[in-house]
């Protein structure tokens, strides 16, 4: 017995095209973060992990523990964290001797901006701007 395809006569071969350039797009994207990953990590080991590794974790941060994931607001907030600190020039330290450079620093702190904003950005289009509450008795 042989199974035969059923097509849908509104199918065509540009629906194969748009599969490959789906795939070509998630795997462009997968380099890119992995890129940006690799930046973040040498940013870290340049400047950060002497302070906030696993062993110190001085303010009670291991940046060797610090995953991107946008879905855990735990994390997200960590990177917030980070993000703030470094674009207030709080971190590293001024009494650090290897402070980067703004050069450095506006290449670390812009990536992290935009996938910031862009987690932000989902999770209000998910979600909305406020969170539903209950009212209570006087509110309502």
């Amino acid at each position: 017995m042989t199974v035969q395809k059923i097509r849908h006569p509104r199918c065509s071969s540009w629906d194969n095209s748009t599969r490959y350039f789906l795939i070509a797009g998630l795997i462009l994207c997968s380099l890119a973060t992995a890129t940006e990953s690799a930046e973040y990590e040498a940013f870290f080991d340049n400047h950060c992990v002497k302070c906030h590794d696993a062993d110190s974790k001085k303010g009670g941060l291991d940046l060797e523990a610090l995953s991107w994931d946008p879905n855990a607001p735990k994390k997200t907030d960590s990177w917030v964290k980070v993000f703030d600190k470094v674009d207030k020039q709080e971190m590293p330290p001024p009494d650090e001797e290897d402070r980067p450079d703004a050069a450095t620093r506006s290449a670390f702190l812009k990536p992290l901006h935009d996938e910031l904003h862009a987690a932000s950005l989902a999770k209000q289009q998910t979600d909305g701007r406020v969170v539903l509450r209950r009212l209570n008795r006087v509110e309502h």
